[in-house]
């Protein structure tokens, strides 16, 4: 595969993975999508990842809490947008052990959007009397050689 199609590949990628997320990001603050076992909680919701992990008395001593297991989409009882990390630790009667994480979706879309803008930005064409290389105006330039940059260009009459 060449150079350039991957190039385009990854264009496309990020741009649809990034849009995707920031629909999931800004659609969590409506909507929660949850889904959740005997010791694990992993849902979306304002704006973020949530991580909850919960360890008994003993370590791998599943923790029923009375909420049901599985999927679960439902509109959510509130409306916000949680910009920050969040990480906790703490026990409930010295019995069990609560764990939790919180990741706000702005991070992986930072992470996906600057790569994606540079590919972009790196692939853009320049049109006809302007330097393929820096994108210099170069109407009036007899020298051969882009002022801005030091590129030969080629002289179009």
């Amino acid at each position: 595969m060449s150079r350039s199609r991957i190039r385009r590949i990854a264009k496309c990628t990020g741009l649809v993975t990034g849009a995707g997320l920031a629909v999931m990001m800004f659609g969590s603050t409506w909507w929660e999508v949850k889904r959740q076992s005997e010791q694990v909680k992993f849902t979306i919701l304002d704006g973020g990842l949530a991580w909850a992990w919960t360890i008994g008395d003993e370590v791998g001593q599943p923790r029923y809490d009375g909420f049901d297991m599985g999927w679960f989409v439902r509109r959510s009882d509130r409306t916000r947008l949680r910009l920050w990390f969040r990480y906790r630790l703490y026990n409930w009667g010295s019995r069990y052990w609560h764990y939790s994480l919180f990741i706000p979706l702005w991070v992986p879309i930072l992470t996906i959007a600057i790569p994606t803008v540079w590919l972009w930005r790196r692939d853009r064409r320049h049109p006809p009397g302007f330097c393929r290389a820096c994108g210099y105006d170069l109407t009036g330039n007899v020298t051969g050689v882009c002022s801005e940059c030091g590129k030969e260009v080629a002289i179009t009459s």
